[in-house]
């Protein structure tokens, strides 16, 4: 079932015996064994057993053969691959000597991963707690399971700012942005606001952690870790100040004045 894929993605398939094993004696085990090889093991790795062995006990019982995409760091597209079974001497005239078919499988070339494409910041956040800070986020391509099932084609990550001491997430509210098949070229935003810490710190620097949807349908975007966004908080523990003069003088009710001066620090 399913095809390989060089996340490592594995497919399966079982084999049985069409009738039960017997030599029409009892001296000896009655059983087929089958041995199990992968072709090419550049594309694929074989997880199950090496042999498989039926006996007049389990004749009829589906064995499991499971095998494991390789990643190859080439980009040399779809690439098939035979999981080979060969026979081996039994005892059984019936099976001696029957080669079973072979199983053709596709290991399914990731080298062209989905990426995500991040904006650049507009806004700083500070201390204040009124400023704002937002970039967006987008796919490089449409979300396809390459299956004509209806579960949805979609990718959806993980938002958070691990330091709450410095800023706070206001979109996405739930911490996730997701995409279907129908708005992937749709930018999603992510904002932030800075939070006062009553530290005289100097401006701080947080992140914006973006995380790999490791369960899409989409095996192009599965495993692929956004990239983080960096961003600064400015400290204004130690806030402008102003510095006024004393008065000059008093006033008075035949319209005298007086003055004082205000200058910034």
């Amino acid at each position: 079932s399913g095809t390989t894929d060089e996340n490592g993605e594995e497919a399966t398939f079982t084999v049985r015996l069409s009738s039960q094993p017997s030599d029409n004696d009892s001296s000896t085990a009655d059983n087929v064994t089958i041995t199990v090889e992968v072709s090419d093991p550049s594309e694929a790795l074989l997880v199950s057993a090496k042999k498989l062995v039926f006996d007049q006990a389990n004749w009829n019982s589906p064995q499991t053969v499971t095998v494991r995409g390789v990643y190859d760091n080439v980009s040399d597209g779809d690439q098939p691959f035979t999981v080979v079974l060969k026979d081996n001497v039994t005892s059984d005239n019936r099976f001696r000597y029957v080669d079973p078919p072979d199983v053709s499988m596709t290991n399914l070339d990731l080298t062209d991963k989905g990426t995500f494409y991040i904006s650049g910041v507009t806004g700083t956040t500070d201390e204040n707690e009124n400023n704002e800070a937002w970039f967006t986020v987008r796919l490089s391509s449409q979300p396809q399971d390459n299956d004509t099932t209806n579960d949805p084609d979609n990718v959806t990550i993980t938002v958070t700012v691990p330091d709450s001491t410095e800023a706070e997430l206001l979109e996405p509210a739930d911490g996730e942005l997701m995409w279907l098949s129908t708005d992937w070229n749709t930018a999603k935003t992510v904002k932030v606001r800075g939070v006062s810490d009553d530290i005289a710190d100097g401006d701080q620097s947080y992140s914006v952690i973006l995380g790999a949807d490791n369960n899409s349908p989409d095996r192009r975007f599965r495993y692929v870790d956004p990239p983080d966004v960096t961003l600064t908080n400015l400290d204004l523990t130690n806030k402008g100040t102003f510095y006024i003069s004393g008065v000059s003088g008093t006033t008075d009710e035949n319209g005298e004045e007086a003055t004082f001066t205000v200058r910034l620090s």
